[in-house]
């Protein structure tokens, strides 16, 4: 017994979410908190994108995400989950991209929170008189889809942009004034809808993103100087084909590409020293590090589905392949 919550267009778009991506809207769904769901550990999580596993190939977690204007319609499933999907012992999030259709269509907006929208709990607490929450958060995008020939090719195409400065309550920890940890994300997505035959439909997507921080890791017991800078260049090519054998019996073939660039650079040289009497990180320390990693998920998927009326009842078979 499984259960599925479907979050459709008229939603993604009518209800304001800080982080407007796949995962802020993961957030909406019922029993999910901070990417938990259901007691299940973030790691649980199976992220797919157009039928395409997203998840961080190295420590499980949710890999890039879409940009909410590019999401047509997203299903979150918890409980019994079919053998077609990738072990799980949390949430199945699976997202339907949007594609272009016979009519020019697009659309543009922007959203933005500032700090004087906010308030903040601290009263009677240390951190009393500290900032908190959003210094601002600022989210432009703009898409655009619609035919390059009726009835046969068809384009959709995004640009987003978050942009934003978050105070973190007590960071840095050797200066009075607090310094906001910034988060700057551009993301770029491009589909082409090919339909040669009644019977076939192929679609080629592209996306690039970016994550860059200056402050990565800030907490009240950080200084600036031990928080690393962060980069991570995302590249995902996706080509989907789907052909009908006859009204009961189809198949689709997928292949998709995700290079990652996670690059982790400390500011300085210097070890990270704390001092344990005082608990507080000593003036001068660095991270002790930097971590470049490279993460790359490359998935070759086929299966086909076969749909029996009126043989001992009504049934749906499926098998096929995923190598990953």
């Amino acid at each position: 017994t499984a259960k599925t919550t479907n979050i459709s267009t008229e939603m993604i778009q009518s209800i304001p979410t800080r982080n407007r991506d796949l995962a802020g809207i993961f957030g909406l769904t019922p029993g999910v908190q901070n990417e938990v769901a259901h007691g299940g550990g973030e790691r649980n999580n199976a992220w797919n994108v157009d039928g395409v596993n997203t998840n961080d190939p190295v420590v499980g977690t949710r890999g890039t995400t879409p940009a909410a204007e590019v999401l047509q319609e997203v299903a979150v499933s918890v409980g019994g989950i079919g053998a077609d999907q990738a072990s799980s012992g949390g949430a199945i999030v699976n997202a339907v991209t949007k594609s272009g259709g016979n009519e020019f269509s697009g659309s543009a907006a922007i959203y933005y929170n500032h700090e004087s929208f906010n308030g903040d709990n601290t009263k009677g607490t240390a951190l009393e008189g500290s900032a908190s929450g959003d210094k601002f958060n600022f989210n432009p995008s703009v898409s655009l889809g619609g035919p390059i020939i009726k009835n046969k090719l068809w384009f959709f195409g995004s640009y987003s942009l978050v942009k934003s400065e978050t105070y973190v309550q007590g960071y840095p920890a050797d200066k009075d004034q607090e310094i906001p940890q910034d988060h700057k994300e551009p993301y770029i997505y491009g589909k082409l809808t090919f339909q040669p035959s009644a019977n076939d439909k192929i679609y080629f997507s592209y996306s690039f993103s970016d994550l860059i921080y200056h402050h990565r890791g800030a907490g009240i017991d950080e200084l600036e100087s031990s928080t690393w800078e962060q980069s991570s260049k995302n590249h995902n090519l996706n080509v989907d084909w789907s052909h009908t054998f006859s009204n009961n019996f189809y198949g689709t073939l997928k292949f998709a590409s995700a290079p990652v660039n996670f690059d982790l650079m400390s500011k300085n040289g210097n070890p990270y020293m704390y001092d344990l009497y005082t608990q507080k990180v000593l003036t001068g320390s660095g991270y002790g590090f930097s971590d470049y990693n490279t993460r790359s998920r490359y998935q070759f998927q086929t299966d086909f589905t076969l749909f029996l009326d009126d043989f001992v009842g009504q049934h749906e078979w499926k098998a096929g392949v995923d190598y990953t």
